[in-house]
């Protein structure tokens, strides 16, 4: 996809990375954010739009509220022929009004241009999600769990358990121990 975009100077692609163990990178606003830094940075110079939301909040010196945040992104997407943005571990945003709030954000952000704006969002299958984003679909949801992902996570540990000098050496049951746990634990991801 990067390398999709960087061929053409008119497409945009912003991705974000919800991080359980970062509390900042699980708000809206920082998703917001971060999305429309990176758009900005893809144009030629600081849009003038940019400069004046920073004059108006004192230099800096006051926190934008999300709403003039979106409002912003929404018209910095405008300027790009297409858009591409990349919503990765939506479930690792709190089960909060926070995640609410996000799901609502990512329905408006979907709104906005159809047909220039495209969203891929991975998830774990969580209800509430599955709920907010379904009516967003333009093609069919596509499983990242269950049975063929861990036939792949258990074909690369045997892989590595058979391949790495030193863990080749251990006994079949131990490294069969291993294998089971991983792929367990993996919980299809």
């Amino acid at each position: 996809m990067k390398e999709y975009c960087k061929s053409r100077p008119s497409f945009g692609l912003a991705y974000f990375y919800f991080d359980f163990n970062e509390i900042e990178k699980q708000k809206v606003s920082a998703f917001v954010s971060s999305l429309l830094a990176q758009l900005c940075s893809l144009t030629v110079g600081v849009p003038e739009l940019l400069v004046d939301l920073y004059k108006d909040c004192q230099s800096g010196q006051q926190k934008l509220a999300t709403s003039e945040l979106k409002a912003t992104l929404s018209k910095i997407v405008k300027e790009f022929e297409e858009v591409f943005f990349v919503v990765d571990a939506l479930d690792e945003c709190p089960k909060t009004c926070e995640q609410e709030e996000l799901l609502a954000v990512i329905a408006e952000i979907k709104s906005w241009s159809p047909s220039k704006l495209h969203l891929l969002v991975t998830s774990r299958l969580e209800p509430d999600i599955e709920e907010a984003l379904s009516p967003l679909l333009t093609s069919s949801a596509i499983p990242i769990q269950g049975f063929h992902i861990d036939l792949d996570i258990r074909l690369h540990v045997a892989d590595q358990l058979a391949s790495d000098p030193k863990l080749k050496r251990w006994p079949e049951d131990v490294k069969m121990e291993i294998e089971n746990a991983l792929v367990e634990g993996a919980g299809g991801m």
